[in-house]
């Protein structure tokens, strides 16, 4: 498998699978875990929005 392929942590199976849901090894309970946390911190840092400013012209 070439280096630069990007790995996925799967929520259903919970372990690391690439494009193509492949299972390419399992993730350990602290990987699964940190990957968690990282992605609520990075949910949270998404500034919040009302809705698009943009309008349609005809």
């Amino acid at each position: 498998m070439p280096e630069n392929r990007t790995l996925w942590l799967c929520e259903n199976c919970k372990n690391f699978v690439d494009l193509e849901d492949f299972i390419v090894r399992e993730a350990k309970e602290d990987e699964y875990n940190s990957s968690q946390e990282d992605y609520k911190k990075w949910v949270k840092s998404i500034p919040p929005t009302e809705g698009t400013k943009d309008s349609f012209r005809y």
